[in-house]
């Protein structure tokens, strides 16, 4: 007996023959997954690959078709069939397969050059789009498109036909094979003996290559046997705790209806290395014993934790699994490999090479395990169709552009495309054309999901990695987190916080007030039921008020406390008097615990209380050494007693940068803190809303927003400074201090203007009264949470005539600091925190101060001249417990300060803001790119969910809590596959929970504390 041929492996048995030819024959890996992709989605294209194949010449169309026919004859996988039996994949070897080349004209008479080229362009996307019959090979399609109408040359029953004769003769080949048949990398082994058959055909000599002592279904046979013991301990050491999923945040999140179809449609984006840059990278990478590939993977690992915000990154890459590097086979054998790579204690890029190169050789030498059995037992429930830890791959092309001469015809600009479906982003470096004009350099392709990602900030990825590159090449001792990836067109779309900031000194919102009120005098300021009082009511009730307060023994300088339960003519009179006094606004909501508004009142150190209403002089007492002042309705202010506490007084009158207000925060990251806020900051903000949104006279506004938070203020306050008449419902009770927004009164006082927070409007939405239309609201203002896509399209349609706009800031610089007005085609996602209002900068830097780029995630710092104060000590020598700003990263000056928000962001394509959650919840959460409020945004889309909100408890995963319309509900199975449709698989939450309401806090924001804990 003969001795079968066989070539030795690493590690394990030899690799033999498979004896049954025609029977049913196990498939590879590769395969099954390729076959798995198809029975979920039937007749699409997705895995067709496609080369592309340039003739110029005299062309022989027997001698095509007989090499394309001994081509398939000579690799089985070409003339194989797919089908399932019991259940599950097998394929079949026919005996013989037809060659099956069509052969098209372009009809080009009266056609520009660019009209022929994108006809060329369709007819090659046509080929290409067109689907498989798996169980009818050949899986192999060919095209052939004639140009010109050049001589043709057939032999065929001794006949020579000439057509239209030309100078050039010029065709496109267009090879199209399924991926269960090949891959990228052996369409170079098609293309080339594709080529020396023609050869041989043209001179009539049989083809130069004999018979192939091994085919595909012997490596896929081989494959199933194999164990993989030592690979696969390998691998599970290495991936055990890797991130798992798309850490990229999407940039887009789709609108559709629950039954809507996922899209399979992919992008292409190019971009270009210039051969100079190229030259240098690999310099570079050579002074470490390292190649091209490495350094590009190390710089694109980089650029990948970048855009992630995390350190521990797994980017896969392909790798070519054939039996014997001698053997040139046709068949899928490339992998993907995952490459989990540390990039944490900020290394430079020398030491990043060298870690990426030491991954790379550990690979390696354990690529042999097929990466679908690892998933299987790593990832026993993963989402079908979908790999687990690999999201992004990138490649260095092994297929480039060739110039092949062939019995008077010229092969050349050959092409190969393929993108894995299953991976949102696929980046593809090939070799630029060399026998082109210019640079050759390296061209970059980018393949992505189109669901997830938007052109444009491909397109800068693209054009970020160049510029990574080039910062490296200049200083490869640099951390690789910080160096710049912003380009001249990028710079000068973001905030330039090397310049200088602009501060101006603004009027104190006591002059702001003095002046509305004169310009005002007769027109109203408040209506409520059937109440009127004007601008002159308000200035002369404040002003009398004032006179109270002197009288009480306030000194200028001091801490006046405004007790309150419900809002109202003699609250905002009584606000206005504090400043009046040259006094600092402590405002006290009496509903709170007594235990809260004494703490309150010590810890701001205030010496005098104006009681608003009876219940807020019954509260007040409960503070002995302070004065306290009545303010009733209709009546004078009354001193009801006089304070033990001695007054401090300041020097001279209230100057633009001394305290206006003292505000508590909420506490929930333990204990309340006192912020002091500056009068030229109130007076900022103030005027730049009035003056940006045209606020006015003309306006109605509902002030709503809770007495606790800072944010009252300017509920009262803009539209005070602009004559704008403010609106209460009759009973004042029904809107007490609490935050709320109370759709069916706004619509029958026919309000204009209103402030409000994102749980409580999507609460709102879902009672009856959240149906009719607001016909005459023109501005609504969200902040204070992230706002929805979906929920700003559900206003916008209760409101058609409104602005909806999005505000986001911290206290700490006053109010809010960047504004976004949501377009009316923003359908979906998360919507952006916008620009910073004028004179000040939302800005995103690295962990070493450096600007981002579009797209790169960092933390975000407000820089604001017209930041307060800082927080208040804990007793009164303290002063100022601490300062919470910082010294601006890319200025040496001391005034320049910086508030970091705890926010992690990053900045649009253009240029535009975007909030992605706390810092503290990226690191507790699980280590995903799509943030639980993304989700939550998707979940929002269901026709059934009124609100939701999804929340991240710990690294598990998510939990979501559903308010569902009335007489409709989804089931968790039904939320569940409406998710996935939109979201990788490791952000679908692990709990729906069911609610009656989305809890909030006195404030309005969602109260986390008060959802119900998930079941075990």
């Amino acid at each position: 007996m003969t001795a079968s041929p066989e070539y030795a492996r690493r590690d394990g048995p030899p690799f033999r023959p498979h004896g049954r030819r025609h029977a049913a024959l196990p498939l590879s890996f590769a395969q099954e997954r390729a076959w798995l992709f198809e029975q979920a989605h039937p007749g699409s294209a997705l895995q067709n690959v496609s080369v592309t194949v340039r003739l110029v010449g005299e062309l022989n169309l027997v001698a095509l078709r007989r090499s394309i026919g001994q081509l398939i004859h000579r690799h089985e996988v070409l003339r194989t069939g797919f089908v399932a039996v019991d259940g599950r994949p097998v394929q079949r070897v026919a005996p013989k397969a037809p060659e099956g080349l069509t052969i098209e004209e372009l009809e080009g008479d009266g056609l520009t050059a660019e009209q022929r080229d994108e006809a060329i362009h369709r007819w090659e996307r046509e080929a290409v789009r067109q689907p498989f019959d798996l169980d009818a090979p050949p899986l192999l399609r060919t095209r052939l498109l004639r140009i010109e109408n050049p001589l043709v040359t057939d032999h065929r029953d001794g006949l020579r036909e000439d057509r239209r004769r030309t100078e050039k003769c010029d065709y496109l080949l267009v090879l199209v094979a399924h991926r269960l048949v090949i891959d990228l990398g052996s369409a170079g082994v098609l293309v080339e003996e594709l080529a020396a058959g023609y050869a041989a055909a043209v001179r009539k000599r049989p083809p130069e290559r004999g018979t192939l002592p091994f085919q595909y279904a012997d490596f896929a046979a081989w494959q199933r046997d194999e164990s993989f013991s030592r690979e696969s301990s390998y691998w599970r050491n290495r991936l055990m705790g890797a991130p798992v999923g798309l850490a990229l945040p999407p940039t887009r999140l789709p609108s559709r209806c629950d039954d809507a179809p996922k899209s399979l449609i992919r992008r292409w984006e190019r971009g270009k290395l210039p051969q100079r840059l190229v030259t240098e990278v690999t310099t570079l990478a050579a002074q470490h014993e390292a190649s091209l590939f490495t350094a590009l993977f190390t710089a694109f690992t980089t650029l990948m934790a970048r855009y992630s915000g995390h350190d521990d990154v797994v980017v896969g890459t392909t790798v070519a699994k054939v039996p014997h590097q001698d053997l040139k086979l046709i068949g899928p054998f490339t992998d993907v490999m995952p490459l989990r790579i540390d990039l944490a204690s900020r290394p430079t890029f020398r030491q990043a090479l060298t870690r990426v190169r030491e991954e790379l050789r550990s690979a390696q030498a354990h690529r042999d395990l097929p990466f679908d059995q690892l998933t299987r037992e790593l990832w026993p429930q993963r989402h079908a169709g979908a790999y687990p830890t690999v999201q992004v791959t990138f490649d260095l092309a092994e297929f480039p552009p060739v110039e092949l001469a062939r019995a008077g015809l010229r092969l050349s600009a050959h092409t190969a495309r393929y993108r894995d479906p299953r991976l949102p982003l696929a980046v593809h470096v090939a070799p630029g054309d060399p026998g082109g004009v210019g640079d050759a350099g390296l061209v970059l392709e980018a393949g992505y999901d189109d669901d997830l990602f938007s052109a444009r900030y491909v397109a800068d990825m693209l054009e970020q990695f160049r510029m990574l590159l080039i910062g490296i090449v200049q200083d490869p001792d640099a951390p690789v987190h910080d160096v710049p990836l912003t380009s001249p067109a990028h710079r000068r779309l973001l905030p330039d916080p090397t310049l200088p900031p602009r501060r101006r000194a603004h009027p104190l919102i006591t002059e702001l007030l003095r002046d509305s009120a004169a310009r005002h005098h007769d027109l109203p300021m408040l209506e409520q039921g059937v109440r009127r009082w004007s601008y002159g009511d308000l200035s002369a009730r404040a002003h009398a008020l004032a006179d109270t307060l002197r009288a009480a023994g306030h000194v200028p300088g001091g801490v006046i406390a405004v007790a309150a339960r419900h809002k109202g003519f003699d609250l905002y009179a009584a606000i206005w008097a504090v400043w009046l006094a040259r006094g600092t606004l402590l405002l006290v909501d009496t509903a709170l615990p007594p235990s809260r508004r004494t703490y309150m009142i010590n810890r701001a150190g205030a010496r005098t209380i104006i009681a608003v209403g009876p219940e807020s002089a019954e509260a007040a007492i409960g503070a002995p050494e302070a004065a306290v002042v009545h303010a009733a309705a209709d009546t004078e202010a009354i001193l009801v007693r006089t304070g033990t506490r001695p007054q401090r007084c300041s020097d001279g009158g209230a100057g633009v940068d001394d305290p206006a207000y003292v505000f508590f925060t909420s506490g929930t990251t333990g204990s309340p803190k006192a912020l002091l806020g500056r009068h030229n900051g109130l007076s900022h903000f103030l005027m730049w809303q009035s003056r940006r949104f045209d606020i006015g006279p003309h306006d109605r506004c509902a002030p709503l927003l809770s007495l606790s938070a800072d944010a009252v203020l300017r509920d009262i306050f803009t539209p005070l400074v602009s004559g704008a008449c403010l609106s209460l419902p009759a009973e004042p009770a029904a809107l007490a201090g609490d935050a709320t927004l109370p759709l069916a009164w706004m619509r029958e006082a026919k309000i204009t203007m209103a402030h409000t927070v994102p749980s409580l409007a999507s609460a709102a939405l879902a009672t009856p009264s959240g149906t009719g239309q607001l016909d005459q609201l023109r501005l609504l203002f969200f902040a204070g949470e992230p706002l929805s896509g979906r929920l700003a399209g559900r206003f916008r349609a209760l409101a058609p005539h409104a602005a909806i706009v999005n505000l986001y800031g911290a206290s700490e610089c006053t109010m809010v600091q960047t504004c976004y007005s949501v377009p009316p085609s923003f359908a979906a996602g998360r919507v952006p925190a916008g620009r910073g209002i004028t004179d000040v900068e939302a800005v995103v830097t690295t962990p070493g101060g450096t600007l981002c780029a579009p797209g790169e995630i960092g933390e975000v710092l407000i820089r604001s001249p017209y930041s307060s104060l800082g927080y208040l000590g804990h007793q009164e020598t303290t002063g100022l417990l601490h300062n919470p700003f910082r010294d601006a990263p890319l200025r040496d000056d001391p005034v320049d300060l910086i508030f970091p928000t705890g926010d992690r962001g990053r900045f649009q394509p253009d240029g535009t803001l975007e909030i992605l959650g706390r810092s503290a919840d990226h690191k507790s959460g699980p280590a995903i790119g799509m943030g639980a409020d993304q989700v939550n945004a998707i979940l929002g889309t269901h026709s059934a969910v009124a609100a939701s909100v999804v929340i991240a408890p710990d690294k598990l995963g998510f939990v979501a809590y559903v308010v569902f319309y009335e007489q409709r509900t989804a089931s968790s199975d039904q939320l569940r596959r409406f998710l996935e449709r939109s979201c990788p698989p490791e952000a679908i939450p692990v709990r729906f929970i069911p609610i009656d309401q989305i809890p909030v806090t006195t404030i309005g924001k969602l109260s986390r504390q008060d959802l119900p804990a998930p079941s075990p």
